[in-house]
């Protein structure tokens, strides 16, 4: 099912009988779901012991809820500010839906921060282990990790998408929620993403909320810029804004597909058609076959566009090169906190985390 599929049925944007029995039916499995990750979460916080140090510190970046909340442009961001101090970062992942060692992500960042180490396992711990031993980390980012408990961490980052900041309000498989949001207490920092996306107002109920649940959190609101284009040769272009929006074709395979959209139009497109995948989706030399056919039965577009994440994947597959396929990559700006996130960090590098 597509993330737009997925949005229609759990938002309650579908009210067909069929759609109303699947949420009646996922709002069973919903509460022996609740019932396990709530005993877990009462066994680490109850036994804190249990939680295994890698050797240096660790910060992790994760969410409430499963699909795309932006962790990617947060982790470049972290560990791009972490190389800046003179520091050897690496990326601890568990590398879902891998490939030879590789998950999309991790191919991802191995474009853009060539410099940094990735290790990808199942088991955090020593995955955050052998970064420290086999590529002399000093400091870990764990990507994804709120949820991995077994591992002790130094600081809780937690991005709530400004779109949908609570998982339509049911865990898993009712809602997207990985767990209860009063799991926002253990996190330290919580940055709102794309709260450019959203008014004043809505970022206000978000940010009241949040804080009546974790009263003592450090509160970021963060934007996804458009930062330039990839090629599929990895090459960067600069992005070049007219009166006149240029036409695209989009396709994508990522948690949250809209979003990705409303970035588009601000890098100055006009996405006229748009081709969803599943999140992760591992693209097949078929499926790039009939989406180049897609394109190309399309005469009111110019380009192809899609993110860097479905890009590392289609440049693996026999692509025409005369297509005119590119990627928009996307960083992190700040609106709100930057200040405050830098210092704490720098806390946290520097071993002193009696303000945290």
């Amino acid at each position: 099912m597509t993330p737009g599929a997925i949005d229609l049925l759990l938002g309650c944007r579908r009210q067909d009988w069929q759609a109303r029995a699947l949420r009646a039916l996922l709002r069973i499995a919903e509460i022996p779901y609740g019932w396990i990750a709530a005993a877990r979460n009462r066994r680490y916080d109850r036994r804190p012991a249990l939680a295994e140090r890698a050797g240096c510190p660790v910060i992790s970046v994760g969410n409430l809820t499963a699909g795309g909340t932006g962790k990617s442009p947060m982790v470049r961001w972290l560990c791009e500010r972490i190389v800046a101090t003179g520091r050897r970062p690496a990326i601890v992942s568990r590398g879902y839906g891998a490939r030879d060692g590789m998950n999309d992500e991790a191919m991802e960042m191995q474009l853009i921060l060539p410099q940094v180490a990735q290790v990808a396992s199942a088991d955090r711990v020593s995955a955050a282990r052998a970064a420290v031993a086999d590529h002399r980390a000093d400091c870990v980012v764990l990507d994804d990790g709120f949820q991995h408990r077994r591992l002790f961490r130094d600081l809780d980052i937690v991005l709530l998408d400004a779109l949908r900041p609570f998982g339509y309000g049911h865990l898993l498989p009712r809602g997207t929620l990985r767990e209860a949001i009063s799991g926002l207490r253990r996190a330290q920092l919580v940055g709102l993403s794309r709260a450019d996306l959203v008014s004043d107002e809505v970022r206000g109920a978000i940010r009241h909320q949040v804080h009546q649940i974790a009263p003592e959190i450090h509160w970021a609101e963060v934007s996804h810029a458009p930062a330039c284009w990839m090629t599929l040769d990895g090459r960067q272009e600069p992005i070049v804004v007219s009166a006149t929006p240029r036409r695209v074709a989009v396709v994508c395979g990522i948690g949250n597909p809209s979003a990705f959209v409303e970035t588009l139009r601000r890098a100055g497109c006009d996405p006229v058609a748009i081709r969803e995948f599943p999140d992760h989706h591992r693209y097949s030399p078929a499926d790039a076959e009939a989406i180049i056919q897609w394109f190309r039965g399309r005469n009111d577009v110019e380009w192809l566009v899609c993110t860097v994440k479905d890009l590392v994947k289609l440049r693996e597959l026999p692509v025409d090169p005369d297509v005119p396929l590119r990627a928009l990559k996307i960083d992190v700006r700040f609106l709100e906190g930057e200040p405050q996130w830098c210092r704490l960090l720098d806390e946290v590098l520097r071993g002193d985390r009696g303000q945290l």
